[in-house]
């Protein structure tokens, strides 16, 4: 992992560069990344910010899926008591909380931008030691990028012998135009053998 500056991020954007990906260990790893000796007992909130494709409350396991941030994106920007009654405890660690994406809007983009993503990010980030805003695969959308506007840090899950080198110079691109704050990269399911290493595809 790539990510000097990570730990002192109070807001994280997690994204993926495909879709053939299990979002559940990474995220769960990433709070667990969160929980060295010096950072124990830290608060950690994952927002569900793939709406038009949500999949965070079923790889959670969440008891409620149909409440989320799609929702409080349609009440006022300062409904700080419904954001607060969409927060979902995980089962991974009692100081991992979730919120869901809620219902597919018909107006993903649009909702993005309002005001509301600003404000529930800056309450959560008082109420959590950090935040981790788990979007649409990039290059699919162009809601990850409004998203960025938002975080301190950028986490790319890109996948050993999966995700193709091809897919990199979009990440590439977009550290070298700053397009995304503070680009790192989590290269997972990587087999380190005795000897060389080399990234296939």
């Amino acid at each position: 992992i790539a990510c000097e500056k990570v730990p002192k991020a109070k807001k994280l954007l997690k994204l993926q560069v495909d879709l053939g990906y299990e979002k559940r260990q990474v995220v769960s790893g990433i709070a667990k990344f969160y929980e060295p000796e010096e950072l124990i007992g830290k608060k950690v909130v994952v927002v569900g910010l793939d709406i038009r494709k949500p999949r965070l409350a079923g790889l959670f396991n969440l008891a409620n899926s149909e409440k989320g941030i799609s929702n409080f994106f349609t009440r006022p920007a300062d409904d700080y008591a419904y954001l607060e009654s969409i927060i979902q405890k995980s089962n991974i660690s009692p100081n991992l909380d979730i919120i869901a994406a809620g219902p597919i809007p018909p107006n993903p983009a649009e909702l993005l931008e309002k005001e509301n993503l600003v404000t529930a990010i800056n309450y959560l980030k008082q109420k959590y030691d950090y935040v981790i805003l788990d979007t649409a695969p990039v290059g699919l959308v162009s809601d990850t990028l409004t998203i960025g506007k938002v975080a301190d840090a950028t986490l790319f899950v890109v996948r050993a012998n999966y995700t193709l080198k091809g897919d990199m110079d979009l990440v590439n691109s977009l550290a070298v135009d700053k397009r995304l704050p503070n680009v790192n990269i989590i290269l997972n399911a990587a087999k380190v053998e005795t000897g060389s290493y080399s990234y296939k595809r």
